[in-house]
């Protein structure tokens, strides 16, 4: 499937460009701003916003681990988001839990070291649930801590991945991966705008829909009543007719 840009978040960025402003270029960029919007939108929409946080890029020290990692999204509970987002280095320690979900996107990821290396790290610092977008091949993977030991997550019946973290699910888009809830994509701010202008199109029509059936309405309405004096006026001329008959001793 061809993936298309649905929405312009500063996507059209040349390897240089990415490099100065220090974000990845292209699908990559966007697909994670995907994640990280959605995610903010239903943390906003849950209140959560001053009890749990996720964080792009957060470099992570753990003493399970003999090197920092650093995902392209991760949530972590416990943690308030505004207070997440101003450290750019995180240890797991107490009161610093590891996180909960972390999010990857890649490329070709089923033949990348890097990304076997992660999952076998997240794995080690007891990460519940770790999701993987690979941007070549467009597949999306889920692994669920059980026990200690990562399995796979098998699709819904609707070919989307079960979130318990998150109580959400992540499936396809339009070639992208998205959050869903409540069997709807999370949909981003610029989406949520193109959303309302479509309600706001789809109410005038049919409230231009409405107008001419009332004007319709009124119009029958007329030509009824029109009919009812003509018939009246009739009766009225039969009635005149049948006295004047009647008088004349016809009837």
């Amino acid at each position: 499937m061809k993936a298309v840009y649905p929405f312009d978040p500063i996507i059209d960025l040349t390897p240089e460009e990415a490099e100065e402003l220090n974000v990845q270029s292209g699908p990559h960029f966007f697909q994670t701003r995907l994640f990280d919007s959605s995610l903010y939108i239903v943390f906003s929409r849950r209140g959560w916003l001053a009890q749990h946080g996720f964080s792009g890029d957060l470099l992570i020290r753990d003493p399970r681990l003999s090197t920092p990692i650093v995902p392209d999204l991760c949530v972590i509970k416990s943690i308030p988001h505004d207070r997440l987002n101003q450290v750019k280095t995180y240890t797991v320690e107490k009161g610093h839990p590891a996180p909960r979900v972390v999010i990857e996107v890649g490329s070709d990821f089923p033949n990348e070291r890097d990304y076997k290396d992660k999952k076998a790290k997240y794995q080690r610092m007891g990460v519940p649930e770790y999701f993987i977008f690979d941007l070549i091949h467009r597949e999306l993977v889920g692994y669920r801590l059980v026990g200690r030991k990562y399995k796979e997550i098998e699709p819904n019946a609707e070919g989307r991945l079960y979130s318990i973290e998150l109580s959400l699910e992540f499936g396809h888009y339009e070639g992208w991966a998205r959050l869903w809830e409540d069997g709807q994509w999370v949909p981003v701010a610029q989406e949520v705008w193109d959303l309302l202008a479509k309600k706001d199109r789809q109410l005038r029509q049919k409230d231009r829909q409405l107008r001419q059936k009332d004007r319709e309405l009124s119009e029958t309405r007329r030509r009824v009543e029109a009919m009812g004096t003509e018939v009246r006026r009739h009766a009225a001329e039969i009635e005149a007719l049948r006295k004047l008959l009647k008088d004349k001793g016809i009837l």
